[in-house]
């Protein structure tokens, strides 16, 4: 066995998980807010993180830097809003086409107990907002979704003006307004079903065709209801109803999220429930192969069994409500999606946030996966209740860390952020799908970093060390409502394969029959892929900007192949040394000895 050998060994053995907590280092002194949204505000190819105040008045953002020091800049307070309004949820997303990210606010009345918003659009402007001129939009049943309606790269919303009368607001970059469209009715109906609150439809590739559809969330009576709208032909249309039920009675129901959990390219349903009130009975469903399966999970620790929090006693401020809600992301860089959740003590006053890791389940029926709950790594400090949590990529190194908005014993809102101390330096591939409207021509001569894009799905293939086909996707911003917290980028662990992706395929939302997808071989690991799609409608001209981001494993080897190197060569220089003092002890020797043919 080879020293070079040894060493892989020595560090794939270091498998440990580890958060450090650097909350004072980048953000400072003040780190109070909800975490709300994220997005490359100031367009410098770093993600900002847009927060809400303790008390719903004001929007701020710590804007990210090179150095990773955060800078905390108010974007709107109470002398831009209202005071008799609350702040209940934030869009980060292009609304006009320009390339400078606008906002979406929506903003609940004091004392309305209802779900019903006043959604807001403030206009981008450099590196603020412009308060002066604010499109109002009409007041909506609930917060509305994110989505390219009519695949042209501007941005669009989906909602409910009132019980079953759906809406699509399309925008343009023509003018910053925009016209409405309601959602065809499907066949053998006379009406839409109202949508269920809280509100988690998604705009996501729901049949593998690198193309975004449309999952609606509705209720109808007491039974929640998932609509199921595919693409076909550009338009979207009504294809199946999926009743959300279970052999028991579920009596709350948190988001649904949308991700390729078990790795076969098609997107799992996954649901948090409990079969009481107060959520001490537990559970997590997916749906597979048309039926409702439960996780196994272990929610118990050392005795005690933990839950999920109902809206009610999340601590979190008045005018806020937080749902039960997953964060996925590949924190392990295994291939396969994890979640980040937050956990209660049902006997006490502790709400922990708390990784489950995706793991490989023998035995299981119906799916082969579960979540294992990482007791051992606190998340929050111990004397703050979790609140909402998310995966962030800190330092833009393809490696995910924690960020949360906790509840401290005083009531107030506090931002922690956990760095994570990644020790098996597995391989990744990054993915950050912009806009499509300009790429050498755009205004300003920025490129198209500063928005987020709703709907793209890229989905990889490539060879294992064993020697099989691995097939992974992912999308990009599929949520926007309650917190959905989801990066503007997709990152994908490789595992401990170092080899080139065979093929990585990203694929816009479609407005024609013609399928908007484009592919790019041989993409090296450990690398930062920005797609540009322009123009949209010719895919074979897109352009794809690689930004390789060397590991940690791959400096370590390149270490010891020289240590390597340099031990070789000292051996071979000091043979040749010791050649040398031998061959002029021979000379000496030669030199001393007696010629007769000189007499």
């Amino acid at each position: 066995m080879n020293h070079l050998t040894i060493f892989y060994i020595f560090v794939i053995l270091q498998s440990v998980l580890s958060l450090s907590d650097v909350s004072e280092k980048v953000l400072g002194d003040h780190r109070e807010g909800l975490i709300s949204a994220f997005g490359d505000f100031t367009a410098d190819k770093y993600t900002d993180v847009f927060v809400i105040s303790s008390d719903g008045k004001s929007l701020l953002m710590y804007t990210a830097a090179s150095d990773k020091q955060f800078t905390r800049v108010t974007l709107l307070n109470n002398n831009t809003i209202d005071p008799d309004v609350f702040i209940t949820s934030v869009v980060p997303a292009d609304f006009d086409g320009d390339l400078q990210m606008d906002i979406l606010v929506t903003l609940r009345a004091k004392g309305d107990e209802s779900y019903k918003v006043s959604p807001r659009i403030y206009w981008g402007q450099g590196s603020k907002l412009d308060t002066e001129s604010v499109l109002v939009l009409p007041d909506m049943v609930d917060q509305p979704l994110l989505m390219d309606y009519n695949a042209d790269m501007v941005p669009d919303l989906f909602g409910e003006t009132s019980p079953g009368d759906r809406k699509f607001w399309i925008f343009s970059s023509e003018r910053r307004n925009y016209t409405e469209e309601k959602q065809e009715i499907p066949a053998g109906q006379t009406s839409h079903s109202a949508l269920r609150t809280p509100q988690s439809s998604s705009f996501i590739d729901l049949n593998n065709d690198l193309t975004a559809d449309l999952c609606v969330v509705t209720k109808v009576g007491d039974i929640t209801v998932l609509e199921i709208w595919i693409n076909q032909e550009g338009k979207l249309k009504f294809t199946e109803k999926i009743n959300v039920t279970y052999d028991k009675e579920l009596k709350v129901i948190g988001q649904f999220v949308f991700a390729d959990f078990d790795g076969d390219l098609i997107t799992d349903i996954m649901v948090p429930a409990c079969l009481d009130d107060d959520c001490t009975q537990s559970l997590i469903l997916v749906y597979k192969n048309k039926k409702w399966i439960r996780i196994p999970i272990g929610f118990q620790q050392n005795g005690l069994t933990w839950n999920f929090i109902p809206v009610s006693k999340t601590g979190a401020p008045g005018f806020m409500r937080v749902p039960i809600t997953l964060r996925v992301g590949d924190f392990n860089l295994d291939g396969f999606p994890d979640i980040l959740a937050v956990l209660g003590n049902h006997t006490g006053n502790l709400h922990r946030a708390v990784l489950m890791l995706n793991r490989p389940c023998d035995g299981c029926t119906g799916f082969d996966r579960t979540f294992s709950i990482d007791w051992d790594t606190w998340l929050e400090s111990h004397d703050t209740r979790a609140l909402l949590p998310a995966f962030y990529d800190l330092y833009d190194n393809g490696i995910l860390d924690v960020i949360i908005s906790s509840i401290d014993s005083k009531g107030s809102s506090r931002i922690e952020v956990k760095e994570h101390d990644f020790v098996d330096d597995a391989c990744f591939m990054k993915v950050t799908v912009v806009s499509g409207l300009c790429n050498y021509d755009c205004p300003n001569g920025k490129k198209p970093y500063g928005v987020n894009q709703p709907g793209p799905a890229v989905r990889y293939k490539t060879t294992n060390l064993r020697g099989n086909q691995e097939h992974k996707i992912a999308f990009q911003l599929s949520q926007s409502a309650y917190m959905s917290l989801q990066l503007p980028y997709s990152i994908f662990g490789l595992g401990q394969t170092p080899n080139f992706v065979d093929i990585l395929e990203v694929g816009i939302p479609t407005n024609s029959s013609k399928k908007l997808s484009s592919d790019w071989t041989s993409v090296i690991p450990n690398s930062q892929l920005v797609v540009i799609p322009y123009p949209i409608q010719d895919p074979s001209s897109w352009s794809g900007k690689l930004f390789v981001m060397p590991s940690r494993l791959m400096m370590l080897t390149g270490a010891a192949l020289l240590g390597t190197c340099g031990f070789i060569a000292g051996i071979v220089g000091i043979l040749h040394w010791r050649d040398k003092i031998e061959d002029k002890k021979e000379k000496r020797q030669e030199a001393q000895k007696f010629h007769f043919d000189a007499m």
